[in-house]
């Protein structure tokens, strides 16, 4: 039976060495870092292999991140498969393994003793501390031949080419270069006669928050983020100048490291290498340290000429534009001939994806985009479909156009709080120039026209845009680590991805909590199998679920739990009486239980799996957000409650006149039957309402999407009758 084991966690401070017993032929180390990380352990898993020539030690590395050119021979993991071991489950296909080990590749903080890899050999693995960068630049760039070079030649002519790295992907607050800094750096590199270039490439887990600075002129962002382009890049480059991710490492492996500065902050060189690289701590940065350098390199190796009259000219203003611009998919599909020379214009057709164009943007120095990339296009099906590269995680919202204030207010909020994570809208009858807009937001929004066949064979507006949405949830989710249902009517006031975050590492359902949790005892929660209805789940009948969610926000790994979010539609779908053959055998219950008793059964019976915040958080709801001491109040920087709770979102049609009154209302009954009639709480009541309002016109009309004022609800009535434009 294959073991499982996390030497780093281990209670009994057990090491990998420790679990090796004369019995163990196979052992699959599961490695789920980033390419920093992945070229520090190619010395101690050398290492490990001599150490045990009788034990096969193979690696793990995450599909989609090229890896497999820094590790040959390493086993491509999914994130399903991933998600597994997180679990402790082994997949099928790696059952043959005697021992799977967990390696985490600790940091060795607050020291400079050992590098992360030696930390590694001692805290994790059990052996001798070992460390190094295999230095094969030939061998990492040849998938690449000719690609960078072509393409850079004309900004190589213009002067030496630099490249420049910013940012760190995974702790950008501790490693990232300053703003000011970063331009001093940049203009320097130009002084000494050089051509900086950003190396960012904005793979699959490209962090949002490392925008490009705006005076970086010359980039690869929109460039395909594969491994053997980056090395060959930099093998291209003349000096390497960046903060201590892994460009930095993968610099170490082609580059000599006298042409490499390590640019640090919290994190120092020594905790990664022990090559000679020049350091320069960017806290205490001196004005010109390395325009000094650059020259003294110069001099070395004779780079630039000393002749000020023979410096190159600058650069035309065209130049990067010139050079991406030709990294196109030919028309033509052409090919170049044997002993032709690659030209810009046929390498992608020569070498890269055929579909690179489409999941980029082909942009100018200036950052505008060239014709005729766009940012977001219309599929055949008229859905708008973004290009910009897709995010770890989504939304999911539904709406038809009776409830656009509500869905457009809730887009613009996320908007305005800075969302970089991707959206799903699925809608129907959606004005055409309220949709010409959604290219105006932060991120990047999916929207899925919903047709009216569908709407239709769904049994109408309502069941497509409240049940079907998990449904929507599990088909579009795959593509994703975890996604979040939505109601239309939400407004954001902070980022929730720490709730993303928890669902996708520790595959818990993660929502918000009910005031009145349910029995489910109800005939109407009985389904078929086979046409014969009746109690068809794992929980028993008269179960309290202490666990109960709202309907939204729902955070959830769609790919661990798509069976779930498919079933609550089936069952509603499968024996509905919309023909008269067919039997009155369906789910009949409300969506909410659906999906409350779908997550039950499948976490039955651990149901700690089902996460249930305080919906205080997220929705408010029973008006909780105009009691005291709980109420909503408007701070700096959004919502929160009065006693101090961070209020993410909140849920209501705080733009209709009824549903503000009936609030009201409600809370007005409570206060007398409860505070004595208390005035005072009465008008905290009235006040935080107010907030609210306020805070919903805000983002319904603050934001980049507007729509016309209008009677949407009811199309034949005067405005006035239904909505509140003004507090």
């Amino acid at each position: 039976m294959t073991q499982i084991v996390e030497p780093y966690k281990d209670k009994k401070n057990r090491k990998l060495v420790d679990f090796i017993t004369p019995e163990t032929e196979k052992v699959l180390i599961f490695f789920w870092h980033g390419l920093g990380d992945a070229i520090m352990f190619q010395e101690p898993l050398a290492a490990l292999r001599k150490q045990y020539p009788g034990v096969s030690f193979d690696i793990t590395v995450e599909e989609g991140l090229g890896q497999e050119d820094i590790i040959p021979g390493a086993v491509s993991l999914n994130p399903e498969d991933a998600g597994e071991f997180n679990h402790e489950r082994v997949p099928e296909r790696f059952q043959e393994y005697d021992l799977i080990a967990k390696i985490n590749m600790p940091m060795s903080e607050g020291q400079d003793d050992y590098t992360k890899a030696e930390w590694c050999c001692l805290t994790e693995l059990g052996i001798e501390p070992v460390c190094g960068h295999p230095h094969r630049p030939n061998e990492l760039s040849q998938a690449a031949t000719g690609i960078v070079g072509a393409i850079l030649s004309p900004l190589a002519q213009v002067a030496p080419l630099v490249g420049v790295h910013f940012h760190l992907t995974a702790l950008p607050e501790s490693g990232g270069i300053p703003y000011d800094v970063a331009k001093q750096i940049w203009g320097e590199i130009i002084e000494a006669g050089f051509t900086p270039i950003e190396l960012l490439m904005e793979h699959k887990w490209h962090n949002p928050a490392n925008e490009k600075y705006d005076f970086v002129d010359q980039h690869i962002r929109n460039w395909p983020a594969e491994i053997p382009v980056l090395a060959e890049l930099l093998s291209s480059c003349e000096a390497y100048i960046g903060s201590l991710g892994g460009n930095f490492h993968l610099a170490l492996s082609v580059l000599p490291p006298e042409r490499i500065i390590a640019l640090e902050r919290d994190f120092t060189a020594p905790m990664y290498t022990k090559l000679p690289v020049t350091r320069i701590n960017v806290k205490d940065y001196e004005n010109g340290i390395v325009k000094e350098w650059l020259q003294q390199l110069s001099s070395l190796f004779g780079l630039v000429p000393e002749d000020d009259s023979e410096q190159p000219s600058e650069p035309s203003p065209d130049v990067t534009a010139d050079v991406i611009a030709d990294v196109t998919v030919p028309e033509d599909d052409s090919q170049p001939e044997d002993g032709d020379d690659l030209q810009p214009e046929n390498i992608v057709g020569a070498a890269m994806a055929d579909d690179w164009h489409l999941r980029t943007k082909v942009i100018d120095d200036n950052d505008n985009p060239i014709e005729p990339s766009t940012d977001i296009k219309r599929d055949v099906d008229n859905n708008l479909v973004g290009q910009l590269i897709p995010r770890k995680y989504a939304y999911i919202v539904t709406a038809d156009v009776r409830y656009l204030p509500e869905v457009i207010g809730n887009l613009n909020s996320l908007h305005l709080i800075g969302n970089q994570q991707d959206v799903h809208y699925f809608g129907s009858k959606i004005p055409d120039e309220v949709v010409e807009q959604f290219d105006e937001l932060c991120y990047r929004l999916i929207y899925h026209a919903v047709p009216d066949e569908e709407i239709k064979a769904a049994h109408g507006n309502s069941e497509v845009m409240c049940r079907k949405r998990y449904w929507y949830a599990a088909e579009y989710g795959q593509d994703y680590e975890a996604v979040c249902v939505l109601d239309a009517d939400m407004l954001w006031s902070h980022l929730p991805d720490v709730f993303f975050e928890i669902a996708a590492k520790a595959g818990l359902i993660v929502g918000a909590s009910k005031e009145q949790n349910k029995i489910y005892n109800e005939l109407h929660h009985e389904y078929a199998i086979d046409g014969v209805r009746g109690w068809n789940w794992q929980v028993p009948r008269g179960y309290y679920n202490d666990a109960d969610l709202c309907n939204c926000p729902t955070f959830i790994d769609a790919r661990l739990y798509e069976e779930a979010l498919r079933k609550q539609w089936e069952i509603f779908l499968e024996g509905n009486p919309f023909k008269e053959e067919i039997p009155d055998t369906h789910f009949k219950a409300p969506d909410m239980d659906a999906m409350n008793l779908c997550f039950l059964d499948a976490v039955w019976p651990d149901t700690e799996r089902i996460l249930a915040l305080p919906g205080l958080m997220f929705l408010g709801t029973n008006e909780q957000h105009f009691k005291p001491y709980i109420n909503a109040t408007m701070r700096e920087n959004g919502l929160w409650t009065k006693n101090g709770i961070k209020i993410y979102s909140v849920h209501g049609h705080f733009h209709h006149k009824q549903w503000c009154g009936i609030q009201l209302s409600n809370r007005k009954g409570c206060i007398e039957g409860q505070l004595n009639g208390s005035k005072s709480a009465y008008n905290q009541a009235e006040g935080s309402l107010a907030v609210l309002c306020r805070y919903a016109h805000h983002c319904l009309w603050d934001g980049p999407i507007q729509i016309e004022k209008k009677n949407y609800r009811h199309p034949d009535s005067p405005i006035e009758d239904t909505y509140i434009w003004e507090v």
